[in-house]
C-alpha cells in the first residue's frame, strides 16, 4: 500500500521482535515506520544513540528500517530503542537483546507470526499467500500443495516462492480449477519445525456477495471476503476515509464516516464460517443493519475496527443507552486495534441494537448490528391475548429442547390444574386451556422454561351485543400462539342438531364460535390476518394490513384495478405483513373495494366512510370526548369549528397511556357544535349537541334504572390505613358495563385498584390503603352515575394498637375436627360473603355457610393443616377478618451435624420485636445462637449442631398488650449427612462388601446402582443387622463396577468405583464430582501434587457440581487425579490418546443424480468423528449415509443435485462438482466506495462489471439519473462511470448502481471548503485566524462551532481594509473546534486543535529488588497531578487486579506488585502519553542451603543410580536436575521426587552412556556429584557403542605452549570422556574438552611438565590412549635470543645457562624421562 498520502504522526506498522542469541552471532532488528513527512529514525541502547559503522549497520528500505549488529558480545545485551521523529509528532518502540554465552542460550524451533489465510479466487486471477516465520538459523520454507512440494511440479513457473527476511510468499499466476486444495507452509530448522495452513477455492465465476443472496452465498465465499477485508483493514491508512466495499455495506457495518474517521464491525474472524448473520435495512435512516444471533447461555463478542487522526473515542450503547461495563460486559482494545465489546452468559434481556460510536475533533461515524439471543423458546405467546368472557383461551409454546422444569404463572404466581384449567405436555410442546372465562381470570399469563420466559397480557371482555339487523358475517379471527395457529369461526347460522358433530376435533360454545387447531411446522402460503373494513373520513388517510404466513409479494387492488405505490397509494412491507395506506380519502371511496392477491391466496374488505361521532351533553353538566391513538407519546390538538383549542378552565385537554379526552366543563348552548381530534395528519370528528334535559340513554317517557337497590348502597366508606377498601353497587342488566372515577378521573384495573365483575355485581377494590386515597368515588354506566366518599381513619381510632395486625378474632382448631367462625349482623335480610385468603367460599361438603335469624356462621368440616389462613366475612362492603390456626403438629425442623440450622417466621409489622426459647429458657444472642431481624423476617441461627442442640424452640411475639401473645414453636431434630462418596475396590471373581450405618435401628435404607434399585437376589445380598447396613456383591465382574448409593430418610451415601476418563492429545478433557452441600470446598491433587487454577487447569465451581478441565491435553497430563472434600476422596485414572486421520479425504467429481462417496481412516477404533458441511454438522439421513467399520468411515451423498456443489468440509478439504453449472450472472469486480469531497469540486464514481452489459442503470436516493449539464453517465466495455460537475450540499446522499442480478451502493458527503491546514496550539498559547475579501466594508461574523464569538479579553476581532483576522488568546483545552467566517454568503472554515502540554517525569522509575512472595513498589513522580498513566509488562498494558494495584496519588504514581514471583521480574514501563519512564524489576528467592551434598555413584550397567540432596528449607519452587548440562525431567527411566526438605533423582536403567556429572540446583546453591557406569562385557565386543576410526597420537610440546589430542569415532557418540591416567579430567580454564560429530579434541592451555603423562579418551566401551611430553623452553632458548635485545635478555640468559649447566651434569650420570621441576 501507498503509504505517501499519510499525514500525521509517525506510526509503527511493525515492531521489531526481542531476541535471546549467542556469544558471536549475528542479530537484525526491523520495524515498519510510516509518517508524512518522513520521519528521522534513530537507533538507541540503553539511552545512548548508535552510530552506523563498525558492528553495527543500519539500512533503510523505504518504509522498513533495520539495525543489524554483527559478532555480538556479552556488552551487547540491553534495552534498544527505535525512536522517529518528524515535524508534527514523535513515536519510538523498545525491544531487549540478551545474549549469552553458548551453552545458556537456547535456540528456538521455527514459529509462525503470521499464518497464510485461506482465499477463493476466480479463474485466471493471481493468487498470494503471506507468511511469516521467525527461528533459530539455519531455517528453510518450503510450500506443499496436498502432502506435495510444490517446487516439484510440472508446471511450477506458475508458482513463485519469495522470501526476504522472515516473509515468505507464495504466488500463483493465473489460477486454475486444478489450483483449488490445501496449501501448507513449512519450516524447519535443526531444532524443530512448525507448519500452517491456508485453503484456495477457484470458481468459474465471481462468487455473489449481494445481500439479497439468501445466506450471503457459501461459507468460503464468507471466509474470502473476510479475509480481503481484514487485510484492507490492517492496511488502512488513519487519514484516509472509511472506503468500505459493498461487501461490508450490507454484512458488516453501516459506516457513515466522515472526514478522517474510517470503521468496520464485525464478527471474530475465527468464528466466521458459523456466522449466520442477515442484513437487515433501517427503513427510516437507509442505514444496512446487519443481525447476529447467539444462544442463550453462551459469550457474543462484537468487534470494530476504527481508523482515524486524532485518535478517536469509543462508546458502546445498547438501543441508545451507553453500556457501562460490569461482570458481563467487557470492554478493551485487543492486539490487533480492535475495540471489542465482550457479552458474557447473554440472556433475553441483551437482545437489542448494539451501536459503536466513535468521535474525534474532525467528525463522528458509528456502526450497529442487532443482536438476537436465541432462548430454548422457538415459538413464544403473543404480546396480548383477548377472549370474551365465558369463552375458552388457549396458550401454546414449543420448545427448541425438552425440559423438565416448566411452569406456567398468572401474576407471578404459579397456576395448577383444575376444573377450568388445563395443563398439558406433548414432547416440546406444552398447552395451557383456561375455560370459562372469567373477568378474574385476565393479567399477565407467562411461561417459564429454567431460564427462558415467554409471556402475553392476557383480558377478558364483555361480550357485545349483536347487530340490530341480525346479519353477522363470517369473520375469522386467527392468532398465532407459538406452534398452533388458533382461529376463532363465527356463523351467521343456528348449530346442527346431530349429536355426531361432538366427535369432531372442536369444540361449540353458546355463542356459536367454534375452535380448531392446527399444527405449525413448515405453513403453506395462506391469509394469518385479513382485511377488515376502514372507516375513514373525508380528508383523511385509510390503512390496510394483511399478514400471510410466509413470506410472498402481492398485490393491491383498489375497485378492481390494480395500484402501485406513488404519492396517493403508499405501498409497504415487512417481511409477511403487507401495508397499504391511502392519502386524501374522498366521498367517492365510500364502499370502494380493497383486494390484496398474492399467489393462489386473496383477501378483499370494503372502505367506508367514517360517520361523526354524536354526543349529548346537558346544560350545566360535563361533556367528555374520548379517542385512543395507537402510540402512547402521540401528540394530538383539539379543534372547534376550525380553531385550535388551549387547555382552559372551561376546556380541559387530558392524556393517559393512549387515551386522550377534551372535557367541556358546564356546558352552555354556545358549547354546541363540531369538535375535531387530529393526530399525525389523521382527524376524528365528534358532533356535540346541548340539551335542556339530562341526557336519556333510551328514548323513553321514563329513564330506565341503571342501578338496583340504590337505597342499600353504603355510599360512605370508612376504612383503616394499609387495608383494603371495597366500593360494590348492583345493575340491573348482567351485560351492563360501569366505569369508575376517582376525582373525575378514570379509574382501570391495576396493582392498587381491581375492578370486579361478577352477575349484576360491579365492586371497585382499594388495595393497601394509604391518606391520598381518600376522597369521592363515582360508579357511572348508561349516562347514570353513584357517588362514593371513602374516609380513611388511623388504627388507633378502631382501639387496634400499631401492631399491624389485620385479624379481629383468632380461632384455634384441632387436626379432623369442625371449626365454626360466626358473626352478627344488624338486619336478618343481610346477606353476606365469606372468603378465604380472598378467594369466595361457596357451601359444600367441606365448608357449610349458616344463616340463622342475625346469626351468619362458617363451618370447616375435619379441618386440616391446609385450612390454616385468614377468613373473611363481607357484608355491605364491611368486613370483618378471622385468623384460623391449626394446632396438633408443630413445625419440625430437621438439622445435619456439624452445619448450621435456621429456624424463621414472620410477623406482620417490621417493628415488632419477639423472644426465642429453648426448652422453655430464654435465648439470647451468642456465637452459638445468633438473633436476626430483616423487615417483617425473624430468624433464629443455630451454628455447628450438636446433638445437644436438638429440642423445641418456641418464637414469641408481643402482638398486642390488650389482646393476645402469638407464638410459634419449632422441633429442632438433628441427623449425620454424608458429605461426598466413599471409594470402594474389589477383586474379580470374589465378594465385596458396602456397609454403612443408620442411627436408628429401625431406619430402613435402599440400595441403588448407577439410580437402578437393587432387590435382594443371588447377586446382591441386602443385609440388615442392628443400625448396621449391608450390601454383598458376589462374584464381582468387570460389568458390576460403578456408583452404589444407599439411601435413608431422604439422606445417600455413595460407594465409587475408581473413574477411568479417556482424552484426546490437544483436546479438553473434564473431570467431574457433585457434593452435598453447595458451599462445600474441594482440593483437586494429581499425583498427589496440589492443582491450582491456571491456563492448563481451569477449577470450577457451579452449584453442587465440582469440575477440573485441562485444557490442550499433553501426553504429561496423563496420570491419577484425586478430589478430595472434608478428608474424603474421589479418584479419576486420566488416560491420554492420540486421535489421527491415518488417511484423509480426496477429492470427489460425480454427475446430477448419482451418488459421491467420501472415504477416510482414523485412528483409534472408537475415536468419535462427525462429519460438517460448510462448517454445519451433517445428521444421518437417507440423503447422508454415514457408515464406519473399524477404522474406515465413510459418508455417501444420495441423489446429487447442483446445490451440492462445491461443498467443503471440516475434517479434509474437497470439492464436490456437479455435470452441469448455472450461467455466470453480471455481477461488480469493482463496487462503488464512498466519497467525501467538497464543494463546487468534481467527483467521479466508477464500478466495473464482470462482463458487458446493457442493463445498467444509476440512482440517487432510489431516484434514477439521467445525463445533464451537471451529470455525465459514461459505459465503456465494463467499466461505467457517473461524473458530477460543481457539486453542491444538494448532491449528497446515496448512489446506487444496479444490473439485473445484483446493485452496489455508496454514501457521498459533500463538506464546505475548509481552510488548508489546521491550525495547533498548546495550552494557554495565541493562535490567529485571518483571511482577505475582494471587497471592504463588508460585515462579516466568526463563529465557533456554530455559536457567534463576541470579542472580549481573549477573543480580538478586527478589521483592516479587506482583511479580517481573529486572535484567541490563553488558550484552553476547550476552546478546541470548527472556526467560521460568514458574510454574505461567504463561508470560510477552518478547524483549531488545542493540544496539552506535555506531561514529564520529574522523578523517572527506578530499578526495584524485592523479596519473594514480599511486596514490591515502582515509583514515579509526573509534572502534572491530573496525568492519566497507564503501566506495561512487556508492552502488554496492565490492569488493576488483586496482582497489581495501580496507585496516583496527587503527583506520584505508584505499581504495586503483591506476593512478588520469578516470572514478574521484566521491564515495567510508566506511559504518560508524552513521556515515559522505564525500569527493572528484580525478585530475590529466599536463601536456600545445600545441607547435605550429592555423593558419587558407581554402578555396572544396567543397575539404578540414586542421588540424594538436603537443603535448609521446604521450596514449591521445583529444583534442576542435570546430568552432564543436560537438563533431565521425570520419565519411564528417570523418577524426580521430593519428600519435605530431601530431593532425589532415581535412574532406573544405567548404561555407560550415562557416565557424566550429576548437578542439583536449586536457586543459586548447586551440588554435583560423578555417575560412573561400568559396561557390563559379556564377550569380547559385547554391547560396543562405537568403532575408534583414528587413534589418538603420542605428542611433544614446548612448556609454556598449548598441545591438542584428538581422535576420530563411528558413530558419532553422545558423551566422551578424557582421563589422564585414571584421573577423570574436567572441563577448566586448563582444559577444554570439545566434539563434534565424529571427532573429539583435548586442548590443555600452558603447558608444565607436570602435564607429561598417559591420556585416554573414551566414547563408551571403545577408547583410545597416547603419551604427551612436554619439554622445557631452555632447549631452544639459545637459538632465539639477541645480542641486540635489552640487558635484561642477558640476564635471564645467563640464568637459564646456569641451570643448563648444572642439568647437563646430572644427564651424564642419570637418564630422566622428563623434567620434574625447573628450579
Amino acid at each position: 500500500m501507498d503509504y505517501s498520502s499519510f499525514s500525521g504522526a509517525p506510526r509503527f506498522l511493525t515492531r521489531p521482535k526481542a531476541f535471546m542469541v549467542s556469544v558471536g552471532k549475528d542479530v537484525t532488528l526491523s520495524c515498519q515506520i510510516v509518517g508524512n513527512p518522513i520521519p528521522l529514525v534513530i537507533w538507541e541502547k540503553d539511552k545512548l544513540p548508535i552510530q552506523s559503522g563498525g558492528r553495527f549497520k543500519m539500512v533503510e528500505d523505504g518504509d522498513l528500517y533495520r539495525l543489524t549488529i554483527y559478532d555480538l558480545s556479552l556488552e551487547d545485551s540491553g534495552q534498544y530503542i527505535c525512536r522517529a521523529k518528524n515535524t508534527i509528532g514523535e513515536a519510538f518502540t523498545a525491544v531487549s537483546i540478551k545474549v549469552g554465552e553458548e551453552t545458556t542460550v537456547t535456540e528456538s524451533a521455527p514459529y509462525f507470526i503470521q499464518k497464510p489465510s485461506s482465499i477463493r479466487v476466480t479463474l485466471g486471477d493471481d493468487v498470494t499467500f503471506k507468511c511469516k516465520v521467525q527461528g533459530s538459523p539455519p531455517l528453510s520454507v518450503n510450500w506443499e500443495k496436498d502432502g506435495r512440494h510444490v517446487r516439484g511440479w510440472s508446471d511450477s513457473n506458475r508458482f513463485q516462492i519469495e522470501s526476504l527476511g522472515e516473509s515468505n510468499a507464495l504466488k500463483i499466476q493465473c489460477a486454475r480449477l486444478g489450483d483449488s486444495g490445501t496449501y501448507m507452509c513449512r519450516a524447519e530448522n535443526p531444532i524443530g519445525s512448525a507448519s500452517a495452513t491456508a485453503t484456495l477455492v477457484v470458481d468459474t465465476h465471481s462468487p455473489s456477495s449481494s445481500h439479497l443472496d439468501t445466506g450471503y452465498g457459501k461459507t468460503a465465499s464468507l471466509l474470502s471476503h473476510l479475509q480481503k477485508r481484514r487485510e484492507e483493514i490492517r492496511k488502512m491508512d488513519t487519514s484516509m476515509l472509511a472506503a468500505a466495499d459493498s461487501i461490508a455495506a450490507p454484512m458488516y457495518s453501516a459506516t457513515e464516516g466522515l472526514s478522517g474517521i474510517g470503521l468496520s464491525l464485525s464478527l471474530d474472524y475465527e468464528r466466521a464460517a458459523s456466522l449466520t448473520a442477515k442484513s437487515a435495512r433501517n427503513a427510516t435512516f437507509g442505514v444496512l443493519t446487519r443481525t447476529f444471533n447467539v444462544t442463550e447461555g453462551k459469550h457474543a463478542k462484537l468487534s470494530c475496527y476504527v481508523t482515524g487522526e486524532p485518535k478517536p473515542e469509543i462508546v458502546w450503547k445498547k438501543d441508545g443507552e451507553v453500556i457501562a461495563e460490569g461482570r458481563r460486559h467487557i470492554v478493551y482494545e485487543d492486539e490487533q486495534e480492535n475495540f471489542v465489546l465482550k457479552i458474557l452468559f447473554c440472556k433475553q434481556v441483551d437482545n437489542g441494537l448494539y451501536t459503536c460510536t466513535a468521535s474525534n475533533l474532525v467528525g463522528q461515524t458509528y456502526s450497529s448490528v442487532l443482536v438476537t439471543v436465541r432462548g430454548n423458546i422457538i415459538k413464544k405467546l403473543p404480546r396480548k391475548t383477548a377472549v370474551p368472557i365465558n369463552d375458552t383461551a388457549i396458550f401454546c409454546v414449543e420448545l427448541d429442547n425438552e425440559c423438565q422444569n416448566i411452569r406456567w404463572l398468572k401474576n407471578m404466581e404459579e397456576m395448577k390444574p383444575n376444573d377450568r384449567i388445563t395443563i398439558t405436555s406433548s414432547g416440546k410442546q406444552h398447552t395451557l386451556i383456561i375455560r370459562e372465562c372469567k373477568m378474574e381470570d385476565a393479567g399477565e399469563i407467562a411461561f417459564l422454561a429454567d431460564e427462558c420466559r415467554t409471556s402475553t397480557q392476557f383480558t377478558v371482555s364483555i361480550k357485545s351485543c349483536s347487530s340490530s339487523t341480525g346479519k353477522m358475517p363470517i369473520a375469522f379471527n386467527g392468532c398465532k400462539c407459538c406452534g398452533i395457529l388458533v382461529y376463532y369461526l363465527q356463523f351467521p347460522f343456528s348449530p346442527p342438531k346431530s349429536s355426531e358433530h361432538s366427535r369432531q376435533l372442536f369444540t361449540v360454545s353458546s355463542s356459536f364460535r367454534f375452535m380448531f387447531c392446527s399444527s405449525l411446522t413448515e405453513p403453506a402460503l395462506a391469509v394469518k390476518t385479513p382485511l377488515t373494513d376502514v372507516e375513514a373520513t373525508a380528508g383523511g388517510d385509510a390503512t390496510f394490513i394483511v399478514d400471510l404466513t410466509t413470506d410472498c409479494s402481492g398485490t393491491w387492488y383498489l375497485k378492481g384495478k390494480a395500484i402501485q405505490s406513488s404519492e396517493i397509494y403508499i405501498i409497504r412491507r415487512t417481511k409477511t405483513t403487507h401495508l397499504l395506506t391511502i392519502k386524501n380519502v374522498t366521498k367517492n371511496d365510500d364502499g370502494a373495494e380493497v383486494k390484496f392477491v398474492a399467489k393462489n391466496v386473496e383477501t378483499s374488505t370494503k372502505m367506508n366512510e367514517k360517520v361523526q361521532k354524536e354526543v349529548k351533553a346537558a346544560l350545566t353538566e360535563s361533556a367528555t370526548l374520548s379517542c385512543e391513538v395507537a402510540q402512547a407519546k402521540t401528540e394530538v390538538k383539539w379543534y372547534k369549528d376550525g380553531k385550535l383549542i388551549t387547555s382552559s378552565k372551561k376546556l380541559k385537554v387530558e392524556s393517559e397511556g393512549k387515551s386522550r379526552r377534551l372535557v367541556v366543563e358546564q356546558v352552555e348552548k354556545k358549547d354546541a357544535g363540531e369538535y375535531t381530534c387530529e393526530a399525525s395528519g389523521q382527524k376524528l370528528t365528534f358532533k356535540v349537541l346541548v340539551t335542556v334535559y339530562p341526557v336519556i340513554p333510551f328514548p323513553s317517557a321514563e329513564p330506565e334504572e341503571v342501578f338496583a337497590n340504590k337505597a342499600k348502597v353504603q355510599k360512605e366508606v370508612k376504612a383503616v390505613l394499609t387495608e383494603s377498601a371495597t366500593l360494590s353497587v348492583e345493575v340491573a342488566q348482567e351485560k351492563s358495563e360501569v366505569k369508575w372515577y376517582k376525582d373525575g378521573k378514570l379509574i382501570t384495573s391495576s396493582k392498587k385498584f381491581r375492578v370486579d365483575c361478577e352477575g349484576k355485581s360491579r365492586r371497585l377494590v382499594v388495595k393497601q390503603l394509604e391518606k391520598t386515597d381518600a376522597g369521592e368515588y363515582t360508579c357511572e354506566a348508561a349516562g347514570q352515575k353513584l357517588t362514593f366518599k371513602i374516609i380513611i381513619t388511623d388504627v388507633c381510632e378502631r382501639k387496634i394498637r400499631p401492631s399491624g395486625l389485620k385479624v379481629q378474632k383468632e380461632v384455634k382448631a384441632a387436626l379432623t375436627e369442625s371449626a365454626t367462625l360466626s358473626c352478627e349482623v344488624t338486619q336478618a335480610k343481610t346477606e353476606v360473603k365469606w372468603y378465604k385468603d380472598g378467594k369466595l367460599i361457596i357451601s359444600s361438603k367441606k365448608f357449610k355457610v349458616e344463616s340463622e335469624d342475625k346469626s351468619r356462621r362458617l363451618v370447616v368440616e375435619q379441618v386440616e393443616k391446609k385450612d390454616a389462613g385468614e377468613y373473611t366475612c363481607e357484608a355491605a362492603g364491611q368486613k370483618l377478618t378471622f385468623k384460623v390456626i391449626v394446632t396438633g403438629e408443630r413445625d419440625e425442623v430437621k438439622a445435619v451435624l456439624t452445619e448450621s440450622a435456621t429456624l424463621s417466621c414472620e410477623v406482620a409489622q417490621a417493628k415488632t420485636e419477639v423472644k426465642w426459647y429453648k426448652d422453655g429458657k430464654s435465648i439470647t444472642s451468642s456465637k452459638k445462637l445468633k438473633v436476626e431481624s430483616e423487615g417483617k423476617s425473624r430468624r433464629l441461627a443455630v451454628e455447628q449442631v450438636e446433638k445437644k442442640d436438638a429440642g423445641e424452640y418456641t418464637c414469641e411475639a408481643n402482638v398486642d398488650s390488650f389482646f393476645f401473645f402469638s407464638r410459634s414453636t419449632f422441633i429442632l431434630d438433628c441427623k449425620i449427612k454424608c458429605i461426598s462418596s466413599l471409594e470402594m475396590k474389589a477383586v474379580l471373581t470374589e465378594s465385596t462388601t458396602l456397609s454403612c450405618e443408620v442411627a436408628q435401628a429401625e431406619t430402613e435404607v435402599r440400595w441403588h446402582k448407577d439410580g437402578k434399585l437393587i432387590t435382594s437376589s443371588k447377586k446382591f445380598k441386602v443385609e440388615s443387622e442392628g443400625k448396621s447396613r449391608r450390601l454383598v456383591v458376589e462374584q464381582v465382574e468387570k460389568k458390576d463396577a460403578g456408583e452404589y448409593t444407599c439411601e435413608a430418610a431422604g439422606q445417600k451415601l455413595t460407594f465409587k468405583v475408581i473413574k477411568e476418563v479417556k482424552a484426546v492429545l490437544t483436546e479438553s478433557a473434564t473431570l467431574s464430582c457433585e457434593v452435598a452441600q453447595a458451599k462445600t470446598e474441594v482440593k483437586w491433587y494429581k499425583d498427589g501434587k496440589l492443582i491450582t487454577s491456571s491456563k492448563k487447569f481451569r477449577v470450577e465451581s457451579e452449584g453442587k457440581s465440582r469440575r477440573l478441565v485441562v485444557e490442550q491435553v499433553e501426553k504429561k497430563d496423563a496420570g491419577e487425579y484425586t478430589c478430595e472434600a472434608a478428608g474424603q476422596k474421589l479418584t479419576f485414572k486420566f488416560n491420554v490418546t492420540v486421535v489421527k486421520f491415518t488417511t484423509g479425504l480426496h477429492n470427489v467429481v460425480s454427475e446430477e443424480g448419482k451418488e459421491a462417496t467420501f472415504k477416510c481412516t482414523v485412528s483409534p477404533n472408537d475415536a468419535a468423528v462427525t462429519w460438517h458441511r460448510n462448517g454445519v454438522k451433517i445428521e444421518a439421513s437417507k440423503k447422508h449415509v454415514i457408515s464406519q467399520k473399524d477404522t474406515n468411515h465413510s459418508l455417501t451423498i444420495t441423489d446429487l443435485t447442483l446445490e451440492d456443489a462445491p461443498v467443503f468440509w471440516s475434517l479434509s478439504t474437497f470439492t464436490l462438482v456437479s455435470s452441469h453449472l448455472p450461467e455466470a450472472p453480471v455481477t461488480f469486480k469493482k463496487k462503488l466506495e464512498p466519497k467525501t469531497v467538497e464543494e463546487r469540486d468534481t467527483v467521479t464514481l466508477e464500478v466495473e462489471l464482470s462482463k458487458p452489459s446493457a442493463e445498467v442503470k444509476w440512482m440517487r436516493n432510489s431516484i434514477v439519473l439521467q445525463s445533464s449539464d451537471n451529470v455525465e453517465i459514461k459505459a465503456e466495455g465494463t467499466k461505467h462511470s457517473l461524473m458530477i460537475k460543481n457539486i453542491t450540499f444538494a448532491d449528497r446522499g446515496f448512489y446506487c448502481c444496479e444490473t439485473l442480478e445484483e446493485k452496489t451502493q455508496a454514501k457521498l458527503n459533500v463538506q464546505s471548503k475548509l481552510m488548508p491546514n489546521p491550525l495547533e496550539a498548546r495550552e494557554k498559547g495565541t493562535v490567529t485566524f485571518e483571511l482577505e475579501l475582494s471587497h471592504e466594508d463588508v460585515e462579516g461574523s466568526w463563529m465557533k462551532d456554530g455559536l457567534k464569538l463576541k470579542p472580549g479579553e481573549n477573543c480580538h476581532i478586527s478589521i483592516l481594509g479587506k482583511k479580517h483576522s481573529l486572535t484567541l488568546s490563553s488558550l484552553k483545552l476547550e476552546d478546541s473546534g470548527l472556526i467560521a467566517f460568514k458574510a454574505e454568503g461567504i463561508h470560510s472554515s477552518g478547524r483549531l486543535i488545542v493540544t496539552e502540554l506535555p506531561v514529564k517525569f520529574v522523578k523517572p522509575l527506578r530499578d526495584k529488588i524485592a523479596i519473594e512472595k514480599h511486596r514490591g513498589v515502582l515509583e514515579c513522580q509526573v509534572s502534572r497531578p491530573t496525568a492519566k498513566v497507564k503501566w506495561y509488562k512487556k508492552n502488554v498494558e496492565i490492569l488493576p487486579s488483586q496482582k497489581y494495584e495501580l496507585v496516583s496519588d496527587g503527583v506520584y504514581r505508584k505499581l504495586i506488585i503483591n506476593d512478588a514471583e520469578f516470572q514478574d521480574e521484566d521491564v515495567y514501563t510508566c506511559d504518560a502519553t508524552d513521556d515515559t519512564s522505564s525500569a527493572h524489576f528484580y525478585v530475590e528467592e529466599q536463601s536456600i542451603n545445600i545441607v547435605k551434598e550429592l555423593s558419587d555413584v558407581d554402578v555396572t550397567e544396567p543397575a539404578e543410580a540414586k542421588f540424594e540432596c538436603e537443603i535448609s528449607i521446604t521450596s514449591v519452587k521445583p529444583p534442576k536436575w542435570s546430568l552432564g548440562g543436560e537438563v533431565l525431567q521425570t520419565g519411564r527411566n528417570i523418577t524426580i521426587e521430593q519428600e519435605g526438605t530431601i530431593h532425589r533423582l532415581i535412574l532406573w536403567k544405567t548404561n555407560s552412556d550415562m557416565t557424566g556429572t550429576i548437578q542439583f540446583a536449586i536457586g543459586k546453591s548447586k551440588s554435583t556429584a560423578n555417575l560412573l557406569v561400568r559396561g557390563n562385557l559379556i564377550g569380547p565386543y559385547q554391547n560396543c557403542r562405537g568403532t575408534i576410526t583414528r587413534k589418538l597420537e603420542d605428542k611433544t610440546a614446548l612448556e609454556r605452549h598449548s598441545v591438542v589430542l584428538s581422535c576420530d569415532f563411528r558413530p558419532s557418540p553422545k558423551v566422551v570422556e578424557w582421563f589422564k591416567g585414571h584421573t577423570l579430567i574436567e572441563p577448566s580454564e586448563k582444559y577444554k574438552p570439545k566434539w563434534e560429530k565424529h571427532t573429539a579434541e583435548l586442548k590443555i592451555l600452558k603447558l608444565t611438565p607436570e602435564d607429561s603423562g598417559t591420556y585416554k579418551c573414551r566414547a563408551g566401551n571403545a577408547e583410545t590412549k597416547a603419551t604427551l611430553t612436554v619439554e622445557g623452553m631452555w632447549f631452544a632458548a639459545g637459538m632465539a635470543f639477541s645480542f641486540a635485545q635489552h640487558i635484561s635478555v642477558w640476564f635471564d640468559m645467563h640464568l637459564w645457562l646456569c641451570r643448563f649447566s648444572a642439568w647437563f651434569l646430572l644427564l651424564t650420570t642419570v637418564k630422566f624421562s622428563h623434567f620434574s621441576s625447573a628450579s
